[in-house]
């Protein structure tokens, strides 16, 4: 608890009060109408499959083919889905959920890339993009 406090007072309160805000834009804007806009397609049909199939006790040493060049990539995302499956069920949409925290904690390292290698502005500004 210590080490998180010191944590915030390096970085600047308005950064992280930003970021805050942009993180909950951005989980706001991926979440709504989710249930309306998420597809289950066959690229989701195998994965979720594999993911059962992990829970099942069938480890994944491969991941799911990519379209261009039909190579496998690795199995990663496929655990990441059994995890998902493990918080919300075998539904469907889990994917998307999945989807959706994957693109906030995209939007999280972006700001941390870009104040590690700029500045908090800059990294405010990229995590917006």
């Amino acid at each position: 608890m210590i080490k998180l406090l010191k944590f915030i007072r390096k970085v600047n309160a308005k950064y992280l009060v930003i970021l805050l805000l942009v993180v909950a834009l951005s989980a706001f804007l991926r979440f709504y109408k989710l249930d309306w806009r998420a597809g289950f397609d066959a690229d989701s049909e195998e994965i979720a499959f594999r993911a059962l199939g992990i829970l099942n006790g069938h480890p994944a040493l491969l991941g799911p083919k990519t379209s261009v060049g039909g190579f496998a990539i690795g199995p990663l995302f496929s655990y990441l889905w059994a995890f998902f499956d493990l918080l919300f069920g075998t539904d469907p949409i889990v994917g998307s959920y999945l989807a959706v925290a994957v693109g906030v904690a995209t939007t999280i390292a972006v700001y941390f890339a870009g104040k590690l290698f700029f500045d908090k502005k800059l990294g405010v500004i990229l995590s917006l993009i």
